[in-house]
């Protein structure tokens, strides 16, 4: 991310970040985070979630 200034941002956010998943039956989780990204992508391609990842699936 870039800020106001021109600067690189490489601090963690809280920030919404949209998602878009096409031809999926499952209604995604209202409440998910960043760290819920990689456990989706992970569950879509079907692998197993690390256990040091914290996230959890979206749906």
């Amino acid at each position: 991310m870039i800020d106001n200034e021109g600067n690189v941002v490489t601090s963690h956010s809280t920030n919404l970040v949209p998602l878009f998943l096409f031809n999926r039956d499952e209604e995604l989780r209202s409440d998910g985070a960043l760290c819920d990204l990689s456990p989706t992508i992970l569950k879509i391609m079907g692998l197993d979630q690390p256990e040091l990842m914290t996230g959890k699936s979206l749906f």
